[in-house]
């Protein structure tokens, strides 16, 4: 009932990214009260406000249950403004009143905005901002700029800013959201589906300078982390490091703002290179790579997880559903125990080898103690899943 109040605090946090505070619903609230208030003399709103604004709060439950993360509210967070306007439309007081009433809304809302500037280095997820294109000035080589193909990434953030570089015939493909999926789910069946008929597969992924040979290509090591985890989705690389190449970031500062143009560094001739020395330029890394549903996984590419740990994130996910949704059967293994990540919840679940069992929420600050795994596996565990610092609360008694 609150969370039209909370969304409007200072720490609000409406989106797990930023916090963007949002005064429309609370404006909204108000003016559905006064509309009703003042019905009996007001020329009443038409049956379509009222049925958007009634929709507009069921729709608050399933957001609310789920993610209540504004990102997957973009719709109905877009309908909040047009029905505020309505509403003073519709009430019965003199034209110049109903202008004021839009004029001051739109007015708080901007101080919002400008308090929590979206454009600003330290509240958006671009270093820099472009003015023109290209926004990722890379250099491609004749191969990459006239070859179609199907290119695999493997990292959380898109690259559509680098898709539209190349031929519009490739194909892309991430598999990130599939690390953990069952191999039967509609996801995973399409993405086999795909690397399966790929006439010519490129692994794409940003280069790393201090992991790179004299040449820019990746290092054994890279090659064989990365081999590793493309196992897991049935790839390989085609001949190893040896069919890599570096396509560099153009340096330049043409595309950025004058502030920040005039701090970059002054472009200067890059070295010879020098087989001593990891290759200077950062870009990204294209490399041939084969569909293998029968390649051998090395012993060590995983080591094995401890059947307990699987138990106590299933206990985890029947105690709190929301939280830890089911279905996962992989966990990300780490030095020092095993990931799951709950990616529709935001939620990340540890088990440490040491036994004990952390869960973390996206926007929190800390981890939180869920136990040991002994612990979660005795008769009768239960655990609260109504007070997740960070997610849980009212903005001022939030927990981080």
């Amino acid at each position: 009932m609150l969370r039209p109040l909370a969304m409007a605090a200072p720490n609000g946090w409406v989106y797990i990214e930023v916090i963007a505070p949002d005064f429309r619903f609370l404006f909204l609230g108000l003016l559905g009260l006064l509309s009703a208030a003042m019905a009996w003399k007001s020329r009443g709103a038409p049956a379509i406000i009222w049925a958007l604004a009634g929709f507009t709060v069921v729709a608050f439950v399933p957001w609310l249950i789920t993610t209540g993360n504004g990102r997957y509210f973009i719709p109905v967070l877009v309908l909040g403004g047009i029905l505020c306007v309505a509403f003073v439309h519709r009430l019965p007081v003199t034209r110049s009143l109903r202008v004021t009433l839009v004029l001051v809304m739109i007015a708080v809302q901007g101080v919002a905005v400008l308090q929590n500037n979206p454009w600003g280095p330290w509240n958006a997820w671009g270093l820099f901002e472009w003015r023109q294109p290209p926004y990722y000035p890379l250099e491609l080589d004749a191969q990459a700029r006239e070859q179609p193909a199907t290119y695999v990434t493997m990292s959380v953030i898109t690259y559509s800013l680098v898709a539209p570089l190349f031929p519009k015939e490739s194909r892309w493909i991430n598999l990130s959201s599939l690390a953990g999926a069952e191999d039967a789910t509609p996801d995973l069946v399409r993405a086999q589906a795909l690397l399966r008929s790929a006439e010519r597969l490129r692994i794409f992924l940003p280069s790393m300078p201090s992991s790179s040979t004299f040449d820019g290509r990746p290092n054994a090591a890279v090659v064989k982390r990365i081999g590793q985890f493309l196992q897991l989705h049935q790839l390989a690389f085609a001949r190893g490091g040896e069919g890599c190449r570096l396509l560099p970031m153009r340096e330049q500062t043409q595309g950025l703002r004058g502030a920040d143009a005039a701090e970059a560094p002054e472009r200067t001739e890059p070295e010879q290179p020098d087989a001593a020395k990891p290759y200077p330029r950062a870009g990204f890394w294209v490399c041939e790579g084969r569909y293998a549903p029968q390649a051998p996984v090395a012993p060590d590419t995983f080591p094995p997880v401890d059947p307990r740990y699987l138990e106590a994130l299933t206990v985890l996910e029947r105690s709190c559903p929301r939280l830890f949704p089911a279905g996962q059967k992989k966990v990300v293994p780490l030095p020092s125990g095993v990931l799951r990540h709950y990616a529709s919840a935001d939620m990340k679940v540890y088990v440490f080898t040491d036994g004990t069992v952390y869960y973390k929420y996206h926007r929190a600050l800390n981890f939180v103690s869920v136990g040991t795994v002994d612990k979660l596996l005795a008769p009768g565990f239960t655990m609260s899943c109504d007070e997740v610092p960070g997610r849980s609360g009212l903005p001022w008694d939030r927990g981080i």
